[in-house]
């Protein structure tokens, strides 16, 4: 399973992926996790055709914030 987790706090992010990690690991299942610390890196990913199974976004990022990436998600990528 392919995951993003996007958040402008490296600890937060951290957390996360740590938590997945463990869950990953109790599951014997492989995640590939890819981090970002910016909306417009994840957004770039995207656009440039990433694609990920699951994706935590933080709502309140700066510069390209998390409603934008999910409006580009929903409407450009036309993954509903």
């Amino acid at each position: 399973m392919k995951i993003a987790i996007c958040d402008d706090m490296a600890s937060v992010c951290f957390e996360l992926e740590k938590m997945l990690i463990v869950y990953s690991n109790s599951k014997n299942e492989l995640f590939d996790i890819q981090l970002y610390y910016t909306g417009e890196a994840l957004y770039n990913d995207l656009s440039r055709g990433a694609c990920f199974d699951m994706i935590f976004l933080d709502i309140e990022l700066p510069g390209v914030g998390g409603v934008t990436i999910g409006r580009y998600i929903r409407e450009e990528m036309e993954n509903y």
